[in-house]
């Protein structure tokens, strides 16, 4: 019976060494005193005393203050990197979100209203610039010849185009080549921005 309580201790200290608690725990530090950020690694370690491949948290980061919200990102990503445990992680704090999913599933009405992995959602915000000319026709010919055609697609007014570019140098080219030039826009969309673009028409969840 001894050994049994022996490994049980072993273990507990094992997971509150891993999430930072075990000084708080070896001076008898009571859990009714901790702050909300060391109650959220207190939760965590107790899940992880059963050896879990999967960890499901429900808005860890709400209400914590910055420093408390960089400790459970930290702690989140070196979970997973070195024991490979998978976090299924519910937040409406999107920003944050983005510095650790590897995959975003997005619920709205309680219905799952698109899956995309972290690389898809980068594609789909990748920076994006609207260039208008009188001469639409020209200036497509213009940039599909100078940047990859698929980066270039017409609009009413002129041309959009998608992913990082030399702004001057682009504009140099135009002005050698004669095109007028209307106005410029450069947009820059994240994750929230990509979220209420599918939740837009359904009334915003």
């Amino acid at each position: 019976i001894l050994g049994i309580v022996d490994g049980v201790e072993a273990k507990i200290q094992a997971v509150l060494n891993e999430v930072g608690l075990l000084e708080l725990y070896e001076n008898k530090k009571n859990a009714a005193n901790f702050s909300l950020g060391m109650r959220q690694r207190l939760g965590i370690a107790m899940a992880l005393l059963g050896n879990p491949e999967l960890i499901i948290l429900d808005e860890p980061m709400n209400g914590l203050d910055p420093a408390g919200i960089v400790e459970i990102r930290e702690l989140i990503l070196k979970l997973n990197r070195e024991q490979q445990i998978t976090f299924l992680i519910s937040s409406h704090i999107l920003t944050e979100l983005a510095l650790v999913a590897t995959k975003y599933g997005i619920i709205s009405k309680g219905e799952l209203i698109k899956e995309i992995t972290a690389e898809e959602l980068r594609q789909e915000c990748r920076p994006t610039t609207f260039i208008n000319s009188p001469n639409r026709e020209g200036l497509f010919s213009t940039l599909s010849s100078t940047l990859p055609p698929s980066n270039c697609i017409p609009t009413g007014r002129g041309v959009r185009i998608i992913g990082d570019i030399n702004l001057n140098e682009i504009l140099k080219i135009l002005i050698q080549e004669g095109i007028e030039i209307e106005s410029i826009n450069c947009y820059q969309s994240n994750i929230e921005d990509y979220y209420l673009s599918l939740i837009g028409g359904r009334n915003h969840a």
